[in-house]
């Protein structure tokens, strides 16, 4: 077990091995924690992907340091959500998630780690949980909803806090729009900065669906002022490619939407290309595809926790 939470934490959150050139910060004195309270897709289909992590490579010995983070993720909850997370069934219906089974999941990662660790301030991790999703067309989102957000420490006595909070996946309804996604994730780093949460910051955006903003230079601006890295994770439940998205999404923005494209565009299709190139255009990071909601929690641990593994 000690050694899968070693993996876990060099991917992201970086390890220092004695024999590495990687060295975390030095240990010491453990102070008074801080409060901290609530290129385009392509084409082709997609394979299938395990709904199970794959065998983990070698881990580095023992003494290695843990490094915390604050790892946020950005929510899409749009109308969509509820095919997606809950395919045949109603919002009534949908009780626990996919998301907040992957959410819950990278939880207990965090604070197994923390609690295993010696060094448990300097291990210790925090985790942010944000609905971009307004419930008004074309509104935009300037400052975080107490309902529709939650942040803690990683530690366990904090989990039945997050599951109950998370339920506010269960509502889906509204457009995709990335920029509120993006100032939410400023607010919530600016409010750790200013708490003492001094972590590394990594920010997981998980949708489903195409970009709804006005402006797609106003949201790449808003994604270089962030300086942190940023993981698109999209969900293609439908499995439809490229063309079949861009027929379906000018249907949409023509719609719903039909003056937007004049702002920064000669016509509509440059607008909606534009639209659909901004998750790999803001990701720092990566823009992961999958196939099902299913394998957000494989795609978590495998894409983003395992893949940045710095022992030797």
């Amino acid at each position: 077990m000690r050694k899968l939470i070693l993996l876990i934490f060099s991917s992201v959150f970086g390890v220092s091995c004695a024999e590495s050139n990687f060295r975390g910060a030095e240990s010491g004195p453990r102070p008074n924690e801080p409060p901290f309270e609530s290129p385009e897709l392509q084409p082709q289909p997609i394979p299938p992907r395990p709904l199970l992590p794959s065998q983990p490579p070698p881990t580095c010995e023992d003494r290695d340091l843990i490094i915390g983070a604050h790892l946020i993720f950005l929510v899409d909850n749009s109308g969509s959500m509820l095919s997606t997370d809950c395919p045949g069934r109603t919002e009534q219906q949908c009780q626990q998630t996919n998301r907040e089974k992957a959410i819950l999941a990278t939880f207990d990662w965090l604070a197994d780690a923390a609690e295993q660790n010696q060094d448990s301030t300097q291990a210790l991790s925090y985790l942010s949980v944000a609905r971009f999703t307004p419930r008004d067309k074309g509104q935009r989102l300037e400052q975080i909803n107490d309902t529709d957000f939650v942040s803690l420490a990683a530690r366990k006595e904090n989990r039945v806090s997050l599951e109950e909070q998370l339920k506010f996946n269960r509502q889906p309804y509204g457009d995709t729009p990335l920029l509120n996604a993006l100032l939410l994730g400023e607010q919530i780093q600016a409010d750790a900065s200013n708490r003492g949460i001094d972590k590394k910051t990594v920010f997981v955006l998980l949708t489903d669906g195409e970009a709804t903003d006005r402006s797609p230079s106003e949201v790449r601006a808003q994604a270089e002022a962030l300086q942190a890295d940023l993981y698109t994770i999209r969900i293609n439940h439908l499995n439809i490619d490229h063309e079949q998205r861009f027929a379906a999404h000018k249907q949409n923005m023509q719609e719903n939407y039909p003056d937007w494209a004049l702002d920064e565009f000669s016509d509509l299709d440059a607008y909606v290309e534009a639209l659909m190139a901004l998750p790999t255009q803001i990701s720092s990071a990566e823009t992961i595809e999958i196939s099902s909601s299913q394998a957000l929690q494989t795609a978590i641990f495998d894409d983003i926790i395992r893949k940045r593994l710095r022992c030797p």
